[in-house]
């Protein structure tokens, strides 16, 4: 799945770990939380806070440098505010 088709729905505080739910373009959701592969190209979940999450998807180029790009899933302009409660 592509980021565009994921979307933050809510965050859960449980103690010290933060998971978050992320529903997906046919309805399905799914629990993540940090240090989980997600997305196409196999980020990992960096961290979670109560407007979205931060996926780092790490490749190497031709000369073996690790590149980075930071990929963001946050809740949807639609859901306003109400989205954001815990």
């Amino acid at each position: 799945l592509e980021y565009g088709e994921l979307r933050l729905v809510g965050v859960l505080n449980s103690g010290s770990e933060t998971r978050a739910l992320v529903q997906t373009g046919d309805s399905n959701g799914y629990t993540v939380k940090p240090g989980m592969l997600m997305g196409p190209a196999y980020g990992v979940v960096e961290s979670i806070d109560q407007e979205r999450i931060e996926v780092v998807e790490r490749s190497r180029d031709y000369e073996g440098n690790i590149l980075s790009k930071v990929q963001f899933i946050a809740f949807s302009a639609s859901e306003g505010s109400g989205g954001k409660n815990n």
